[in-house]
This record gives C-alpha cells, structure tokens and sequence, in this order.
C-alpha cells in the first residue's frame, strides 16, 4: 500500500513538473524564413463592447499590419503570424500595450482581463514575455524622451547623445537587475540589441534634423562620432537584431 502511494506521488510529480517545464519552456534563437506561429489571446473581464484595433511592427522588413475587430464578450481568438525569427511584437488593448517574443513554430498564450488590466503569459517564451511586461513602463518613458529629442534641433549632439547614453544605461540597469530568469541567450540579445538601438538612433537623429531643415547641413563632429569605433559588427547575435539592420542602413 505504502510502495503503491509513492508511485502515485511520484507520478503526479512527473505530471506537474512537465506541465511546468513546458509552460514556461524558452526556445532558442533560430532563423526560419516566412516561418509561422500563433498566439492564443485570451480577453476575460467584457463588461461593455470595445474595439480592438491591434498595431504590432513586423521587425523582418515587411509591410505594418493592422487587424480591427469588435469584442463584445469573453472570448479567445488564436492569430497566426507571418516572421523570419524570434523578435519583439506587441497588442495594444484599450490603449493597454501587450508585449510579445514571437516563438517560430509554436504558440503562445496570452491571458488580458480588462477589468483589471492584468496580463499572464504560458507556453514558450513566457520568462521573457514576464521581462517585456515588467519593462514596459520604461519602455514608454523611452519612446516619449526619444521624440522629444528628435525635436530638440538647436539643442548640440553632444547634449543629445550624452541623454541617450543616460537612457541606454537605464535600460542595462533594469536588464542587470531583473529578479525574472530570462534565459542567458536572450540576455546576451538584449546587450546587443540596446547597443545598436541606440547607435542607430545616434545616426538617424541627425538625419532627421538635416531633413527638416534643407537649407543647411548639420552633422555630429568626428568626436560625437566616436562611439561607432567601439561597437561590434561582427557579433553572431547581430544578425538577430532589427536594430543592427536598421543601423546599418544610417551607417552606410
């Protein structure tokens, strides 16, 4: 009776670890052209009818998409995407932003109550998918300084470029103190890709400046140009990144 006890405990045990292994599984970065993967999006909490207008980037070149619909009750709807590698993607649900790392081949589950505006996440991914929420009102406060300063077109590169330094060590900080165990890999990727983001942000803020003002031509010096001497171009994650693409383009 004892002996048969334990092997039940036991593989209730094996039952339970699985499910968890699996649902918070993180798989590894992979390049597969027009790959697809699903998520199913799960919307509890209706009370009255919204419209759900969902704006998310395609990162891998192709064209914005827009998808609009009407949500009068508790529902769940699985979408399918096109992409060519996992990459960050977002809902925005009543103004509330749902960040997402696509998972090539697989799905992803995505719980949002309206009521509260809670999120959870579960199958692949959710570690970092956790990240990108926990992240998420930095990211915001990014994005606003960031217009702000492609606006400022008096104010001198150095200052601009010394803010956006401050704003790349803000985002490695809160990377460094993450209590979320996000995998080692897409650590290594976030490194990059803040690297690059900010590069390439460095470059395009002055070509937008130049563009608003054809009259006259205003370039950073040799000196506030110094930063491209000390980045990588050869790093394997580069070819991950959107960013490094995008950087690549201003600096060439």
């Amino acid at each position: 009776m004892r002996l048969q006890l334990t092997f039940s405990f036991f593989l209730v045990f094996l039952i339970v670890f699985s499910y968890c292994t699996q649902s918070t599984s993180e798989n590894k970065l992979e390049i597969s052209f027009n790959s697809k993967f699903y998520v199913a999006l799960e919307i509890i909490g209706v009370q009255e009818p919204f419209e759900f207008n969902d704006y998310y980037a395609n990162f891998s070149g192709k064209s914005q998409t827009s998808i609009e619909c009407m949500i009068n009750s508790d529902t769940t709807f699985v979408l399918e995407f096109n992409s060519n590698m996992p990459e960050e993607f977002y809902f925005d649900l009543e103004k509330t932003k749902i960040p997402y790392f696509s998972s090539l081949k697989d799905t992803i589950r995505i719980s949002y109550d309206v009521v509260s505006k809670e999120v959870e996440y579960g199958g692949s991914n959710q570690l970092i998918n956790e990240f990108l929420l926990s992240k998420r009102a930095i990211k915001e406060g990014i994005v606003k300084t960031s217009r702000i300063l492609y606006h400022s077109y008096d104010m001198p590169y150095s200052t601009i470029y010394s803010k956006l330094d401050s704003l790349a060590t803000l985002e490695n900080d809160f990377l460094d103190n993450t209590q979320i165990r996000i995998p080692d890999w897409y650590r290594l990727l976030e490194i990059q890709n803040i690297e690059f983001k900010y590069a390439f942000l460095k470059l395009q803020i002055p070509s937008y400046r130049n563009y608003q003002k054809v009259d006259s031509k205003n370039i950073p010096s040799d000196e506030e140009l110094s930063f491209l001497k000390k980045i990588n171009l050869n790093s394997p994650y580069n070819q991950y990144l959107n960013e490094f693409h995008v950087f690549m383009i201003y600096y060439y």
